[in-house]
């Protein structure tokens, strides 16, 4: 499909958004509905989870269903969502609505998700701990748009791309459910021991490495060194350097040596931000893909002991359990932030499983891995399109 821009305008995003501000204290008959920012997920436009256990304090936003649900709260994370029934949300972000003479509904929500949006909204958040947007810098932002023709089409478009990445995403999520149970089929449930396994402590098999306090003046725009942060360890698990990746001088590499990380590293988040934890006591293996990279503070480098006993891989997906973080996150220090000390973590009971059970547990781990790269090659294949397609139409410099 071959899509023509007719007419591509500048508008200030409050000239073609509604930010909807109506608020109330909620009663109990709202708890089922409410929608917090921990419902929200990055980069997905549909709601899957919602309600509230336990009472709902202060005024939360009303929203209506279809309205377009904006993290406004770290921003960074770039969530965005379409409201899927009439309720309460989160007052730490904002419910907008299109001014549909200017912008097609079902294009509206697609370009708020779009990175063209959130680069621009990302740059004039504030605040250094938990970056915010704020609607009166938002509303002044300019934008190019097409004409409401061309929008319906790539509406129709981009709506196809991302039916499908949400289908190749739930694929992913699959995968990382069939590794969880055959997990608990071969070993059991962590804390819990059903299977009654020996336990020794964490500290028996390993030590760790907290990261070096690199500070935000020592970065530098570009260099084959990178600082291996918190961020870097997405909430599923997975590692991704390349996210709002943070450059160190190349000197830094030798000066620092001790906290550099090589291919197969174990690291864990110790820090999270205490209203909505995502990677708090998330572990994750390192690849490196051939670049350098130096661990920073509050990120734990395991360092083994013995390699005879103990998979470092069993290792990683055993603390990555949900029995195991809630141990961690009960132990955990709470202020704006909440952190885990190593002692914690250390002090944590690990199964003595037999090692042939361990590596064969990681083979099936690792056949599932590889059907997921295969995966997510399509996923990059198909969000690389859908930018080129994003780039084209909404950019003036494009055009």
């Amino acid at each position: 499909m071959k899509l023509e821009v007719l007419i591509m305008s500048k508008y200030k995003f409050g000239d073609f958004a509604i930010n909807c501000t109506e608020k109330k204290i909620p009663s109990p008959e709202d708890y089922s509905t409410y929608i917090g920012l921990e419902h929200m997920d990055t980069k997905c436009l549909k709601i899957s989870r919602w309600g509230s256990d336990v009472p709902i304090i202060g005024e939360k936003l009303i929203m209506h269903k279809g309205d377009i649900l904006l993290g406004k709260r770290n921003a960074y994370l770039r969530r965005a969502a379409i409201a899927p029934h009439d309720g309460i949300f989160s007052a730490h972000g904002m419910i907008l609505r299109p001014k549909e003479e200017i912008v097609d509904y079902d294009f509206f929500a697609l370009f708020i998700a779009s990175d063209y949006f959130f680069d621009e909204a990302i740059r004039i958040s504030v605040g250094s701990l938990s970056p915010t947007i704020n609607w009166k810098d938002l509303k002044e932002l300019e934008f190019y748009l097409p004409d409401l023709e061309t929008q319906r089409k790539l509406a129709k478009t981009l709506w196809s791309i991302n039916d499908t990445l949400d289908s190749y995403k739930e694929m992913l999520k699959q995968s990382d459910e069939l590794v969880k149970a055959k997990f608990i089929e071969m070993f059991g449930t962590p804390i819990d021991n059903e299977k009654n396994w020996k336990t020794i402590k964490v500290s028996d098999i390993c030590d760790i490495l907290n990261g070096y306090a690199f500070k935000s003046s020592d970065y530098v725009e570009k260099s084959e060194i990178y600082n291996c942060r918190m961020s870097n360890i997405r909430p599923n698990g997975e590692f991704d350097i390349n996210y709002n990746a943070k450059f160190l001088p190349e000197a830094f590499w030798d000066k620092y040596s001790q906290y550099q990380l090589k291919n197969g590293d174990i690291i864990i988040a110790m820090t999270d931000m205490a209203g909505d934890p995502k990677i708090l006591g998330v572990p994750t293996e390192i690849k490196t893909q051939g670049k350098k990279m130096l661990l920073n503070q509050r990120v734990g480098k395991l360092i083994f002991n013995d390699s005879t006993k103990f998979n470092k891989l069993f290792i990683r997906y055993y603390l990555s359990h949900y029995k195991i973080r809630q141990e961690l996150v009960k132990g955990a220090t709470k202020s704006i932030q909440v952190n885990v000390g190593k002692e914690t973590i250390l002090n944590l009971p690990i199964f003595v499983a037999p090692i042939e059970l361990q590596n064969n547990f990681i083979c099936f781990a690792q056949r599932i891995d590889k059907s997921k790269l295969n995966i997510q090659e399509c996923i990059t294949k198909l969000e690389t399109l859908y930018k080129k397609i994003i780039n084209k139409y909404l950019t003036k410099e494009e055009n």
